[in-house]
């Protein structure tokens, strides 16, 4: 009587003569290096491990990976860095790590925070003159909620997708050096 084959047993009997091309191994070894990369960077944002942790282990994979690895560790690395976001942790490594002078990063964040938060006074300041006007409400206690007003979201996202293309091209001019 012939015996019950498991569905990897048969999976294993049809490909063991099957092997990957060069160019397979090649696209294979860069995606497990790109997955590793941005598990290493969550892990070091989200501080489950130390920058002396995080160091050694991009070390290790330089080492294992070799040439073009630096690159690629900086990629995601600015990857990560957003307007919205704080950057503080992976700006740290960019300088500290690379030795990558981040000023124009900071400053890209800084204008975006600074502009928001004018843009935001400014349109509390409408909503409040319409609120008296409209509706006889003033005073010190009205606080208008921003989120919920439409212009503001439109103009909220409008300034923030003009800073992130700013912010992308900065990040571009800082890989490219």
């Amino acid at each position: 009587m012939s015996e019950i084959k498991s569905t990897l047993d048969l999976v294993m009997e049809r490909t063991k003569n099957l092997s990957l091309s060069e160019a397979e191994k090649k696209e294979q070894r860069k995606t497990d290096l790109k997955k590793r990369l941005a598990g290493l960077v969550q892990k070091y944002q989200d501080q489950t491990i130390k920058p002396t942790e995080l160091f050694k282990h991009l070390n290790e994979l330089k080492n294992t990976f070799g040439h073009g690895v630096e690159k690629r560790m900086a990629d995601e690395i600015l990857g990560h860095i957003d307007v919205e976001t704080d950057n503080d942790r992976c700006l740290a490594l960019l300088t500290d790590y690379f030795g990558l002078n981040i000023s124009t990063l900071k400053t890209v964040q800084a204008e975006f925070k600074q502009v928001l938060r004018a843009e935001k006074n400014d349109r509390i300041d409408i909503l409040k003159s319409r609120l008296s006007d409209r509706y006889g409400i003033s005073g010190t206690a009205v606080i208008p909620n921003i989120e919920t007003d439409p212009d503001w979201q439109q103009e909220r996202n409008a300034i923030t997708e003009r800073f992130r293309i700013q912010l992308e091209i900065e990040k571009k001019r800082l890989i490219s050096r």
